[in-house]
């Protein structure tokens, strides 16, 4: 079963600081209960910056589209049908939880922003 999981608009703006680093809860609870179906999942995971994957085990794999734009479902076709080998790396790192990060402790930053 492919399953699209991702940042939603809210999450993913140039405007804002994110407030913490999890997929949104509806897309967590449906994953949840797809695996307790029995299902094998292919999570194609779509976003423009980190996010936890503390639920990766419940997942036969990940493909990471990024924000991949209008072409980018033929470019994840292509990976999830064997024509192209996604041999990419990752330009961050993505962790199980924020406590597996160095900022944990500081994230998210809660220091003022100047007026002027």
């Amino acid at each position: 079963m492919l399953l699209w999981l991702g940042l939603d608009e809210m999450s993913e703006s140039e405007g804002l600081d994110r407030e913490h680093m999890r997929l949104p809860a509806n897309q967590l609870q449906l994953l949840d209960e797809l695996t307790a179906a029995g299902t094998p999942i292919v999570v194609v995971l779509s976003g423009g910056s980190a996010v936890e994957v503390g639920w990766m085990p419940q997942t036969s794999a990940v493909v990471h589209s990024y924000l991949s734009g209008q072409a980018g479902a033929e470019g994840v076709l292509d990976v999830l049908t064997g024509r192209t080998n996604p041999s990419g790396r990752l330009a961050e790192t993505y962790p199980t939880s924020i406590e597996d990060t160095a900022t944990a402790y500081r994230f998210p930053s809660r220091i003022p922003r100047s007026s002027t």
